[in-house]
């Protein structure tokens, strides 16, 4: 959460986003787990007050994203080409000085240590795990239910994000936010 939010808050402010709907593929430590659905609806709501809806849809690891691969593969084509020039790239500093430099459409946010134990800070130490967690593929939330998050096994716009959807939903009753 504390990599998203900066970057979202760059489209927030500028544009009036009601609905968020992230995709990425399903890294279990990183976005497909109980801190991070309550941080996503919780956290992030109250930093963003006017989203209205969130949907976060996972797709298969190993499968081709499209442009989050394009946009990885051009940051490692650029940095093979300095290495080719002489460029010594072998930290993270030097790779974000050779993208700021050779790129102009790519946001590069550096978040340090402190924002992440900030943020882990936050997450209660009893949340119960969504059972079934691993076979997730789409996270839907909306302020109308804020404290309820439902699960689908595969992505799913037809239905309304408050309500169960009734193709791909993996549980009846939906998640309860603790409080």
């Amino acid at each position: 959460m504390a990599h998203i939010s900066p970057i979202i808050s760059v489209f927030v402010e500028a544009y009036p986003i009601t609905n968020l709907h992230i995709i990425s593929d399903g890294p279990t430590s990183q976005y497909r787990n109980k801190s991070y659905f309550y941080l996503l609806t919780q956290y992030l709501t109250q930093m963003f007050p006017q989203i209205l809806t969130i949907t976060h849809n996972y797709s298969e690891a190993g499968h081709g994203k499209g442009p989050p691969d394009g946009v990885g593969g051009l940051l490692k084509s650029i940095c093979d080409d300095e290495v080719a020039q002489g460029t010594d790239v072998n930290n993270f500093d030097a790779f974000c000085t050779v993208i700021e430099r050779r790129t102009e459409s790519v946001m590069i946010k550096i978040i340090d240590e402190s924002s992440i134990c900030v943020i882990e800070n936050l997450i209660p130490q009893k949340l119960t795990p969504f059972a079934g967690t691993l076979q997730v593929h789409q996270l839907k939330w909306t302020k109308e239910k804020k404290d309820s998050v439902f699960f689908n096994s595969l992505s799913c716009f037809a239905c309304d994000a408050s309500d169960t959807c009734c193709h791909y939903n993996m549980d009846k009753s939906p998640w309860s936010i603790p409080r």
